[in-house]
C-alpha cells in the first residue's frame, strides 16, 4: 500500500512537533558543577534533564566568568544546583539576574554540619553530600509531582550507595593511616598523613 507523499509529510512534521513539544515539556536542572550535576542526574533523570555549566576540571569554580549562554541556561531552568559556600556565587548572581519568579537552588552548603569558614570543596564531604541528595530529592518532587515516586526511588537508590561508602571509611583509614578529618581543620599547621574528607 502506498501513501501520498501529503500524508508522509503530515506524519512526518506531526512526529517532529510531538518531540519538540515533549522536549519543551522537560523540567531542566541546571548545575554550576558537573560534581553536583552528575549527582542531580542520577535522581532526575530521565523525567527531567540536567545539564552542568562547568563539565570539565579545567574550569575553577572560584574564577570562572559566566557568559550570556549561561545565563539563557539559567533563564530556562526548573531548578538550580550549586555548591554555595562562596565556591560557585556567579550562580547566585545569574539566578538575581534572571527574569520571573525566583527558581529553586539546593546548595550543598545548605546542610547542617557546614559552618561559614569551613571548607567550601563539600562534594569531599559525604555526610554533606547525602544531606545536599536529599534535599534535591524533596526539590524534584515540588517541582514535579506526577514523577515524585521515581525521585524517591532513584533517590534511595544513590544514598545507599553514600552510605555504603560511609561505611568503608573508617575501616580504609586504619587499613592506610589516613587521618579522618574535619572541613574546618584544612588549614592546621600540623601535618597529617593525608585526608578522606
Amino acid at each position: 500500500m502506498r501513501f501520498p507523499a501529503s500524508v508522509l509529510s503530515c506524519l512526518l512534521l506531526a512526529g517532529v512537533w510531538h518531540g519538540a513539544a515533549a522536549a519543551a515539556e522537560t523540567p531542566v536542572v541546571v548545575a554550576a558543577e558537573n560534581t553536583w550535576g552528575d549527582l542531580a542526574a542520577q535522581v532526575a533523570e530521565p523525567d527531567m534533564h540536567v545539564t552542568s555549566i562547568l563539565n570539565t576540571p579545567t574550569l575553577d569554580p572560584h574564577l570562572y566568568e559566566p557568559t550570556p549562554a549561561d545565563a539563557r541556561l539559567v533563564a530556562q531552568a526548573t531548578l538550580l544546583v550549586a555548591n554555595g559556600a562562596g565556591y560557585d556565587a556567579w550562580l547566585d548572581r545569574l539566578a538575581q539576574a534572571r527574569r520571573g519568579p525566583p527558581v529553586p537552588m539546593i546548595k550543598a552548603d545548605g546542610w547542617t554540619g557546614w559552618h561559614e569558614g569551613d571548607n567550601a570543596h563539600l562534594a569531599y564531604n559525604l555526610p554533606a553530600v547525602a544531606a545536599f541528595v536529599s534535599r534535591f530529592i524533596a526539590a524534584c518532587q515540588a517541582a514535579d509531582p506526577q514523577h515524585a515516586s521515581a525521585y524517591e526511588a532513584r533517590g534511595k537508590t544513590v544514598l545507599a550507595a553514600i552510605g555504603v561508602s560511609c561505611s568503608m571509611l573508617p575501616a580504609c583509614a586504619r587499613r592506610y593511616r589516613v587521618s579522618l578529618w574535619q572541613p574546618q581543620n584544612r588549614f592546621s599547621r600540623r601535618w597529617q598523613t593525608a585526608s578522606v574528607w
